[in-house]
């Protein structure tokens, strides 16, 4: 769905929001992009709008499908980011040799991706979490802040690495295999041994044009889809693409031409006649209204919910969504790309419209692009929903942090995740455990010295696959490879026992009264079960 996505491309919906690159207004009704971003005040994330121009001078875009709202654009606009998209966010248009020309300014516009010597030894990757020394070859990616740091809304700043961590981190950081060395900002100012270092790990780019013109200069073109250059032309479409283009292009132009009838010739309180005749919610704002309304019109009024009954189906990016409530404390998950219609009726207050008089109801079936639709039908099967998220995974909501410089860590952090574990940077007291090497706990850095102080225990690589068969906190003991660390244990409730006698408020106390609690008696000492200690300690008479 659209709000997952890293994107955002609508038209403005008033005047007031302002470009986060060059500060000046976007005028209402005009297209912008937006880098969703998240939020300080709330747990979600938030647009970051610009200008279509602004916006591709500091971002980058791999494909269409990761643009929230893309298939609800005008078909011009969708053709023209299409294009951008394509050509790395440069100006469209122009001939192909136009295109050549500048293909190595616009493939080295990567202002989210950096690269630089260390102007100080103060500075940490995010990678292995040590030290970056001065004058060494460090990368960034160009990040929002977290919520718990103080910087201005909207304002990115550098995530820097060591070029070996930053290789490990690739898929991670979501920097896709084709972006090669002299895609970094800063590349052509690093010295040229370390620039072929950079193009040994990342990869060259393409020859120069001018050096691939030369190159196949007399000589007969290999292929119909290359040019002197080098420079690809568009992949021929298939029969059944070009079909389902020509359908999408057609429906696009009718629901627009609804659209913008609707606005030149009815006002906002006749839409919501409109939408209320038909039984379906009003929103607020006009652009809103309208959206619904044409939507209504082009393919018929929409039935409620059939999982809670009472939930509208609203279009979102490439599905509609239901937007009820199952409980008072769960939203509805139920989406759709084909809901049950019923032909529209226009009230009689609005039936004096030019426009509505000749109008013909009906239904149709929206048609949403192939591609995208296979794409979000696979999302949404292999990303499990709360409801069918297994909860007796053996790292299930435990908390794992990584130190050091492990071989593989990028798999492992996975791993630990596909167990239902978590792995965050943070070095706290409600960490399960932490993993490294006996180097790094040689070392004591100030990241071992916090888990030190936090009475976090440290644990080698292969704990995390031991970890996989179950009995998680019997298995700390025989990986430790520190002296501090308490041992701690999992209650039925997922939660963390640190210390004996320390429960969970749930065991405590249950709808409001005080429950029983079996223990056992050791030594003249009563000690609980539930703390997993009742045949390990012992009790010591002075």
């Amino acid at each position: 769905m659209s709000d997952d996505l890293p994107f955002k491309a609508e038209y403005a919906k008033s005047g007031r929001a302002s470009c986060k690159a060059c500060k000046a207004a976007i005028s209402k009704e005009s297209l912008r992009l937006a880098k969703m971003v998240q939020s300080s005040h709330f747990d979600g994330k938030m647009p970051m709008w610009f200008h279509v121009a602004c916006f591709f001078k500091k971002n980058a875009i791999s494909s269409q499908g990761d643009v929230g709202g893309f298939d609800g654009l005008r078909w011009d606009d969708q053709q023209m980011l299409k294009q951008r998209i394509a050509g790395g966010g440069g100006a469209v248009g122009g001939s192909v040799a136009a295109a050549t020309g500048k293909m190595a300014e616009r493939v080295s516009a990567r202002a989210d991706l950096q690269v630089e010597y260390a102007k100080s030894g103060r500075a940490t990757c995010r990678g292995c979490f040590s030290n970056i020394p001065k004058d060494e070859v460090r990368i960034a990616k160009m990040e929002e802040p977290d919520p718990d740091e103080s910087y201005a809304y909207g304002q990115l700043i550098p995530r820097w690495h060591h070029v070996d961590c930053f290789m490990d981190k690739r898929e991670e950081l979501d920097v896709s295999e084709d972006v090669s060395a002299d895609m970094l900002t800063g590349f052509k100012t690093m010295k040229k041994a370390d620039q072929e270092m950079l193009v040994g790990k990342l990869g060259g780019g393409e020859k120069k044009p001018a050096a691939a013109a030369k190159a196949v200069k007399g000589k007969k073109r290999k292929a119909d889809d290359e040019v002197d250059g080098g420079v690809p032309l568009k992949k021929a479409k298939s029969p059944d693409e070009e079909k389902e283009e020509k359908a999408l292009k057609d429906q696009s132009s009718a629901v627009w031409k609804i659209r913008d009838k609707l606005q030149q010739f009815v006002s906002n309180n006749g839409l919501k006649e409109l939408l209320e005749e038909n039984i379906q919610d009003v929103p607020s704002g006009e652009s809103r209204l309208l959206d619904r309304a044409s939507d209504m019109l082009a393919f018929g009024a929409m039935e409620r919910c059939s999982t809670c009954k009472t939930g509208q189906f609203v279009l979102r990016g490439d599905v509609y969504a239901c937007t009820g409530n199952l409980t008072e404390w769960t939203k509805c998950q139920e989406t759709t790309v084909d809901p049950k219609r019923f032909k529209p009726t226009i009230p009689a207050t609005v039936k004096d419209v030019e426009y509505l008089k000749t109008f013909k109801s009906k239904t149709k079936k929206r048609l949403f692009p192939k591609l995208t639709a296979i794409a979000t039908s696979d999302s949404l099967a292999s990303a499990p929903s709360l409801s069918t998220r297994p909860t007796d995974l053996p790292l299930q909501d435990l908390k794992f942090s990584i130190i050091g410089r492990l071989k593989g860590k990028a798999s492992m952090e996975k791993r630990i995740e596909e167990l239902g574990g978590k792995v965050t940077s943070k070095i706290s007291d409600d960490l399960f455990c932490i993993v490294s090497t006996p180097g790094e706990v040689g070392k004591m850095s100030a990241r071992m010295k916090s888990a030190e102080a936090e009475n976090v225990p440290v644990v080698d690589e292969s704990f995390v696959e031991d970890a996989a068969s179950g009995a998680v906190e019997l298995k700390i003991n025989s990986h430790k490879l520190a002296t501090w660390g308490l041992k701690k244990h999992l209650t039925k409730s997922g939660g963390l026992v640190k210390s004996v006698g320390k429960r969970s408020t749930s065991d405590d106390v249950s709808d409001g009264a005080a429950k029983k609690m079996k223990i056992s008696v050791k030594g003249g000492a009563a000690v609980d079960p539930a703390s997993g200690m009742e045949s390990t300690l012992s009790l010591s008479h002075s």
